[in-house]
């Protein structure tokens, strides 16, 4: 009881402080002319637009309460790109509106990968594959290392949100320990620079994850088109901000490398939106799955009704037996 009544005061305490700042924020606008708020707004906005399809992506995940719209890759690179982005903001300041588009992006990932847990334990999919497996907690426990370390290692093969944040702080820590390493003992210029230039690289193959998916598998299922979309109009909004920004070089090279591939997989996508014919490595394997299990009613059905054909006809010929033994009796 205690216990909670402290985390009720903590929480009152955080509602109480987060209802100053709101109070101070309205009071600060409403000094500020009508061109200062306006130009929040359109700051905001910038913050927010590179999230629009991957918020795209949680709504689909929503509506379907299905993980099938999740892509592992497309969460780590945003996770790792956006969080050393914040750690290159805290040692090389740049633009508060990039700053701000790292935040968003980086929480939006972390509610994609809460997502992805929740819906693959209490999911319709989730529920079948429970159904047809004796006990999903043995199967686990059986494929499960007994190195707990090594299996943190393996982000992608945690089960739970729990596990999965507890492996992403376990790469955090190392990641920092080799940043303050090299800052303090190298050179704390070139440590920070190198921090933006992977940050930038790995950005740059967000879309990536995407691209092999409609690029190479000719597959456009559980899709945002929004973030198609976005993956071209943001990567080309994205690279002018940069320039008129005067953001450092690794952010321009960057957008630059991300925009030609980007540009690659919406021709792509809108050929086989539009133009092609030819049905998804998804359409195909749901028609086979159909079509088996189809033949195997079909199947049970005739199974069905051979076994009541015979069902018949050995009375019939138990009859016939009968018959001949009251036959032969009256003969004798």
């Amino acid at each position: 009881m205690k216990e909670r009544k402290v985390l009720f005061l903590i929480f009152l305490e955080f509602l109480r402080q987060l209802f100053r700042n709101l109070l101070n924020l309205i009071f600060l606008m409403t000094k500020m002319s009508f061109g200062s708020v306006a130009m929040i707004f359109v700051d905001l906005i910038v913050m927010i637009a590179p999230t629009s399809g991957y918020l795209d992506t949680v709504r689909i995940m929503i509506t379907n309460k299905s993980p099938a719209a999740f892509n592992y890759n497309t969460c780590l690179i945003l996770l790792s790109a956006h969080g050393l982005k914040i750690l290159y903001y805290i040692y090389h300041p740049y633009a508060i509106r990039i700053f701000g588009q790292s935040i968003t992006q980086f929480s939006v990932a972390m509610v994609m990968a809460f997502l992805k847990y929740r819906y693959s334990r209490s999911g319709p999919d989730s529920i079948q594959r429970r159904q047809s497996t004796s006990s999903i907690h043995d199967e686990i426990v059986i494929h499960r290392p007994k190195n707990k370390f090594a299996y943190f290692l393996s982000i992608t093969s945690t089960v739970t949100f729990g596990e999965f944040m507890t492996s992403f702080f376990l790469y955090a820590l190392a990641i920092l320990s080799l940043f303050y390493l090299s800052y303090f003992t190298i050179n704390e210029t070139a440590t920070v620079d190198a921090i933006g230039l992977i940050a930038n690289l790995i950005e740059s193959t967000v879309s990536v994850p995407t691209f092999i998916k409609i690029v190479c598998y000719r597959d456009i299922n559980n899709v945002s088109n929004v973030l198609i979309l976005q993956f071209v109009f943001g990567d080309m909004m994205k690279l002018a901000l940069f320039i008129l920004s005067g953001t450092p070089w690794s952010f321009i090279a960057g957008a630059l490398l991300q925009l030609t591939l980007d540009i690659i997989l919406f021709v792509t996508y809108l050929q086989l939106l539009f133009c092609s014919g030819i049905s998804s490595p998804n359409d195909q394997e749901t028609l086979i799955r159909r079509s088996s299990f189809s033949a195997g009613i079909e199947q049970n059905n005739e199974n069905n009704e051979m076994g009541a054909l015979k069902g018949v006809q050995e009375p019939i010929e138990d009859e016939s037996e009968e018959i001949r033994e009251v036959n032969r009796r009256e003969n004798l």
